[in-house]
C-alpha cells in the first residue's frame, strides 16, 4: 500500500514543481487535520500521499479538495484525484 522508496516530502516537493496545487493542498489539510498521511500507488498508475482510515467522511470533512477512496480490507485508503 506504501513504497518506503518515496518519501512524503519528496512527494510534496515533487507536487510543487508541477505546480499540482490539489494534491499540495490535500497534503497540508491532512497535515493541519493531524491525520497520518503515507505514500500510496494504486493499480491504475495513480502515486501520491493518502490517508488511511476506518471513516471516508471524516476525512473528507477536513479538506475540499476532489478524492477517490478505495476499500482495503476493514479500512479505506482517501487520496486526492489529481496524483503525482
Amino acid at each position: 500500500m506504501s513504497d518506503s522508496k518515496l518519501k512524503l516530502n519528496d512527494v510534496y516537493e515533487s507536487a510543487k514543481e508541477q505546480n499540482k496545487k490539489q494534491l499540495c493542498q490535500f497534503m497540508q489539510d491532512m497535515r493541519r487535520a493531524g491525520l497520518k498521511q503515507r505514500v500510496y500507488h494504486d493499480k491504475l498508475l495513480w502515486s501520491g500521499p493518502a490517508v488511511v482510515c476506518e471513516d471516508i467522511a471524516s476525512v473528507l470533512a477536513q479538506t475540499n479538495v476532489p478524492c477517490l477512496s478505495v476499500k482495503k480490507g476493514q479500512r479505506f485508503v482517501v487520496y486526492p484525484k489529481q496524483g503525482l
